[in-house]
């Protein structure tokens, strides 16, 4: 295949920015992983189960005695969901296990995801900090 000059030049800049778009998407992903686990530890909850089709809503949250809080019954969750919603949702769908029908995770998940990402952008002479 031939490329003219232009051709090429479009071609370098297209990489350049799909390379771009990729970095923002793991910066991104990584953020939302440390703000999620952040969020989670100082409110004591445990573990969220999010909805089965977007993964940006959570539908069930556990708490630190065991307590599970479910989207529309009378607590807090629908609060919780306004602010968490953009936070959940940036967090990578591979962190959420299905189990019995939904898609759970919990701190420890959390946490081995952020361990995985952080890695990932390190070079492999480099550890990651403890969380």
């Amino acid at each position: 295949m031939r490329w003219s000059e232009q051709g090429q030049r479009s071609r370098t800049a297209l990489d350049s920015q799909l390379s771009l778009r990729g970095l923002v998407a793991r910066h991104t992903e990584f953020a939302a992983l440390r703000t999620l686990h952040e969020v989670m530890t100082v409110n004591e909850w445990t573990a969220l189960q999010v909805d089965i089709e977007d993964h940006s809503v959570i539908d069930t949250l556990t708490l630190a005695d065991g307590q599970r809080w479910h989207l529309g019954a009378d607590n807090e969750l629908d609060a919780i969901n306004d602010e968490l919603f953009e936070i959940v949702g940036n967090c990578p769908r591979s962190l959420f296990t299905y189990r019995n029908g939904e898609y759970w995770a919990d701190l420890d998940d959390i946490r081995a995801a952020i361990t995985g990402t952080f890695r990932a952008q390190l070079p492999s002479t480099w550890t990651a900090p403890p969380i």
